[in-house]
């Protein structure tokens, strides 16, 4: 199969083809997450740029920092039924933070609004104030980024461990 071809299928894939039917899925929501800065956004960009074949452009409000610049649970769709999900990042990944994290993974919040954490018990009653505007036709794969700190001399001749 050439590029075209699988290119091709990618962009006409749909839930309604499979086998078995849709099973309740109407779309595939690829969501990235990851601590502030690691760089969610700049990857949907660059994925952004592969998939239409255009120079790189920032399209995610990509920061280029440490510093927290997502705050709004993004969309950006590469296909009728394939969605990137620019989720906000966490500083630490605390219990709390974990749990808001939860809630965007499982999409227990809506689409393209903006993410305002909350201490203490208050998630829950953001997860029902949020019910009627959450859409759950959504195929989740969820996709952890994370920046590697440590440098190598581009000129080294070791070899990285895996």
């Amino acid at each position: 199969m050439d590029e075209e071809e699988r290119r091709r299928k990618i962009r006409d894939f749909s839930f309604d083809k499979c086998k078995k039917g849709n099973q309740g899925f109407q779309r595939i929501l690829l969501q990235l997450f990851g601590y502030n800065g690691h760089g969610k956004s700049s990857f949907i960009n660059s994925i952004i740029c592969a998939w239409f074949k255009s120079d790189y452009k920032n399209y995610a409000n990509s920061g280029g920092n440490v510093k927290a610049s997502t705050e709004h649970r993004m969309t950006y769709p590469l296909t009728n039924n394939i969605v990137l999900v620019d989720n906000r990042g966490c500083p630490t990944m605390t219990a709390h933070e974990t749990g808001e994290i939860f809630a965007q993974l499982a999409n227990l919040l809506p689409l393209d609004r903006r993410v305002k954490w909350s201490k203490g018990l208050r998630l829950p009653d953001r997860i029902v104030e949020a019910e009627p505007h959450v859409k759950g036709s959504g195929f989740i794969i969820p996709i952890f980024i994370y920046r590697n700190h440590s440098h190598r001399c581009p000129h080294s001749q070791e070899s990285p461990e895996f």
